[in-house]
């Protein structure tokens, strides 16, 4: 539906007799309708039209007559929103809904941009109201964390929102967070990847959960169904486990059979002073001993670009181009098994689901 840009000019005064404090940017001249969280003594006073367009309980409660509201403020109507939702949800709500935020986008380089707070928020919204399009709009951002479809290298995703000193705390809880969500309101096609990254936190957090905040009174932040959190543990072994079986098994099998990765691999000695079997044995070795291959449960990346030049450098152009080609196809086995070691439906039927329910 085309409508004219709203203007976004805040009124610079409130009545003297309200206890309401006026929103610093959703506080708009030509409003028509104030709204206020329960428990929050934010003012907010926006577009009636444009909550109306969101669908729902706003279409419900706002399309008609509005004389179950209480005129009360400049004699406008005063709208309350129900209990259960949340100051910050209904904030991110209208960030979105008057375009001030970039909730997802891609980036130049193929990486994403998300703002995982907000995309939380109207995922969460939406399902509380029965909203038409604020779901799509995070299921959107989160597909960047957690791809449904296989890529050969997962690019970083820049988070939006966060300060310097929130980053190292954020990526404890954001899987966390993200699989309450998800598990909550059914987003099935994306519990494979939020499971696989709740995978890699340590026992500790995934057991006891994360506090938000700078100090232990901050919020927890745990997962809260004990069968989902059973199902990561589970997998966490799984990956672990698939580690060699499955993403470095084209490293241990011409070591432990003494086969060369190409007939035409001239043997001579490279740069380590090795031929490319033997510069594979020694890294094979070192794995081993540093519990490299058992010890961690990261499933799709089995070298960093650091690792990559590593092997690019040692091996000879014959055996490069065939380890490359077996690195891209081993972490496409585990991609895709990786439903499977989560308890989860092979990634067709999840595709399939997904498509009868849009």
């Amino acid at each position: 539906m085309q409508h004219s840009t709203p203007v976004l000019e805040p009124v610079q005064a409130v009545p003297q007799q309200t206890t309401y404090v006026p929103d610093h940017q959703f506080y708009l001249k030509d409003g028509d309708l104030f709204v206020t969280v329960p428990g929050n003594k934010t003012l907010f006073l926006v577009h009636r039209k444009k909550l109306v367009e969101l669908g729902g309980f706003f279409e419900d409660t706002l399309a008609g007559d509005l004389v179950h509201l209480d005129f009360r403020l400049y004699s406008l109507p005063h709208y309350p929103l129900p209990e259960f939702v949340a100051f910050r949800d209904f904030r991110f709500l209208l960030a979105y809904l008057y375009g001030t935020i970039t909730v997802s986008k891609e980036l130049p380089d193929g990486s994403g941009y998300v703002y995982f707070e907000a995309a939380l928020s109207l995922i969460r919204i939406n399902e509380q109201l029965g909203l038409s399009k604020p779901r799509e709009v995070g299921v959107a951002a989160l597909k960047y964390l957690f791809p449904t479809t296989f890529r050969p290298n997962f690019k970083q995703v820049m988070i939006a929102g966060l300060k310097l000193h929130q980053e190292e705390l954020f990526f404890r809880t954001f899987p966390i967070r993200a699989v309450n969500v998800i598990t909550e309101y059914g987003l099935d096609d994306l519990k494979p990847m939020a499971f696989y990254h709740a995978s890699q936190l340590s026992m500790d957090d995934l057991f006891n959960g994360v506090r938000s905040g700078d100090d232990e009174s901050g919020p927890l932040d745990r997962i809260t169904d004990w069968e989902v959190f059973r199902k990561i543990v589970e997998g966490c072994e799984r990956i672990q486990s698939s580690r060699r079986k499955v993403l470095f098994e084209w490293l241990e099998v011409p070591v432990t059979t003494n086969v060369l990765l190409s007939e035409e691999c001239e043997q001579r000695k490279m740069k380590s002073n090795e031929t490319c079997l033997g510069f594979l044995a020694e890294v094979c070795g070192q794995f081993r001993k540093t519990n490299f291959l058992n010890g961690r449960c990261d499933g799709l990346l089995g070298l960093n670009p650091r690792g990559h030049e590593l092997f690019e450098e040692h091996l000879c152009e014959v055996c490069w181009p065939v380890a490359e080609g077996h690195i891209h196809e081993a972490a496409r086995k585990n991609w895709e098994q990786l439903p499977e070691y989560f308890g989860l439906e092979p990634w067709e039927t999840i595709e399939e689901q997904d498509e009868e329910a849009a």
